[in-house]
């Protein structure tokens, strides 16, 4: 579940990203006029008149035939509940729902009858009559547990080697997918290892493009993040409390930077040209067989990639990139080639990754190189405190003249697998719209049904509490001075 308070970065007014106006409950009505309580006549329908005692005797007789005491409640069958009205009578069942039990009279518990879940990769539990998860109990051997049932050779998400250089994922069935190349061309642990220097924004060896960070390296350095589970919703410790809304990442490269205002500037050059994204590019094509990740907001779908109708939204032009203010854009290469670009849209930010040679990494991604995978860490680089030396992160306006500083300028706040800049600096777009999370999660992302979109980490203004991986959540649908993005990629 996320938080919906306090949602918004770089000391902008907070704003919730949604609302809803819950539904004003039916007001009861009142019941008839029985007739005068002091015995006299009352009037009837036809005009007539009746002697209130026999109103009085009815009303006992009313009583008399009351089968349950107003407002007490039963379990009746088909797991739903019954309420008694005021005149003594059972009202019409009310099913408790799939993740609800009827108990005591009411729709309690965690989980509904029948229901089992995996615990791990190896063992499940099953729902008992009170709507609570009951004993631990194993898969057979050579089982796994996918969706409550034990079946299948592997865990989604578990990969392995298949030889020195290929890579292969459980998918959600618990079967092994076919191999893939790794774009490192090297193996190891069950996981692609190493890093990739390649990307169209770096061809030219331009400013912005080179000598990124403290070791002066490429800017198009992308990192390989090995696959795993952790909860996309904590309470970040040490250690980590409240672990909920798990999910499943299958490995993935995450480029080390933040995309520069001169890689940017290499890819408007090329939209300039005529370079228009093809429909269906830009998927996780590594996933589900080539259909992507899973859309979690619509059960069975998976990601479109590129469509012809987002061509429209697509305006990376000066005017665009400079509405907002302060902008890193600049009409002709200057001094900002080595900042974050900022202001571009989430169409622009898609499709500069898909001419770079990737995609948008989904929430869940990016929170998991954040948060260190299953190490659920309060900062990427740990618990230890950014300070206000601008060594772990660029926040709080501690940078020179409270402004934006180079990619790679906090050389501390390395994250688990080694990407800088994910907590400060600037935001960071990712592929999921705003809405409530779903479990499961395996491989998924909110692809459909929304109108904003997520950013993550803080930036160069933005309080100590943005900088959390597990709470520094925004959306928006424009460019903004405080939004960039980087790039993610096949293992």
């Amino acid at each position: 579940m996320r938080t919906w308070g306090a949602l918004l970065a770089c000391g902008l007014q907070a704003v919730a990203c949604t609302s809803a106006t819950p539904a004003t409950p039916p007001v009861a009505g009142g019941g008839q006029d029985a007739g005068a309580a002091d015995g006299t006549l009352a009037t009837t329908p036809d005009g007539g008149t009746a002697d209130s005692s026999s109103a009085e005797s009815s009303t006992a007789d009313s009583v008399s035939a009351a089968v349950c005491e107003a407002g007490a409640s039963t379990c009746v069958a088909g797991n739903a509940v019954q309420t008694c009205s005021a005149t003594g009578m059972w009202g019409a069942a009310s099913a408790c729902g799939a993740s609800l039990t009827c108990s005591g009279g009411a729709c309690d518990g965690v989980c509904g009858p029948g229901q089992t879940r995996c615990v791990d990769g190896s063992h499940f539990q099953e729902c008992t009559s009170d709507g609570q998860y009951g004993t631990l109990m194993a898969c057979g051997p050579g089982l796994t547990c996918v969706a409550g049932t034990c079946t299948g050779v592997c865990a989604p998400g578990q990969s392995q080697c298949s030889d020195a250089s290929h890579v292969q994922t459980c998918d959600a069935s618990g079967q092994w997918g076919a191999a893939w190349a790794c774009a490192t061309g090297a193996c190891a642990g069950g996981a692609c290892t190493g890093a990739t220097t390649t990307g169209a924004s770096c061809t030219s060896g331009s400013a912005g493009t080179t000598a990124c960070g403290a070791t002066g390296e490429s800017c198009c350095t992308s990192l390989e993040v090995p696959g795993g589970t952790f909860s996309r919703t904590f309470t970040p410790g040490p250690p980590p409390t409240g672990q909920a809304d798990p999910a499943v990442v299958t490995g993935y490269r995450l480029d080390k930077y933040d995309a520069t205002v001169g890689r940017f500037r290499a890819f408007v050059a090329a939209w300039n040209a005529g370079w228009l994204p093809a429909a269906g590019s830009g998927k996780h094509a590594h996933l589900n067989g080539g259909l992507g990740l899973a859309d979690s907001a619509s059960p069975g779908s998976n990601e479109p990639g590129w469509l012809a109708s987002d061509t429209a939204s697509l305006q990376p032009t000066s005017a665009n990139l400079t509405t907002c203010a302060p902008s890193t854009w600049t009409d002709a290469p200057g001094a900002n080639e080595a900042l974050p670009i900022n202001c571009a849209s989430w169409f622009d930010a898609r499709a500069f990754c898909i001419w770079d040679g990737g995609f948008l990494p989904s929430e869940a991604e990016w929170e998991y190189a954040s948060v260190g995978g299953s190490q659920q860490r309060l900062y990427p680089w740990g618990s230890t405190p950014p300070g206000t030396a601008n060594q772990y992160a660029i926040y709080g306006g501690y940078y020179e003249d409270g402004g934006v500083a180079p990619v790679g300028a906090a050389p501390l706040g390395a994250g688990l697998w080694g990407h800088l800049d994910l907590s400060g600096g600037i935001s960071q777009w990712s592929l999921d719209y705003w809405l409530e999370l779903e479990d499961p999660c395996t491989d998924c992302a909110i692809l459909s049904g929304g109108s904003e979109w997520v950013h993550r980490g803080g930036c160069y203004s933005s309080g100590i509490s943005y900088l959390v991986p597990a709470s520094g959540v925004g959306c928006a649908s424009l460019g903004d001075p405080r939004i960039g993005f980087r790039c993610a990629k096949t293992p």
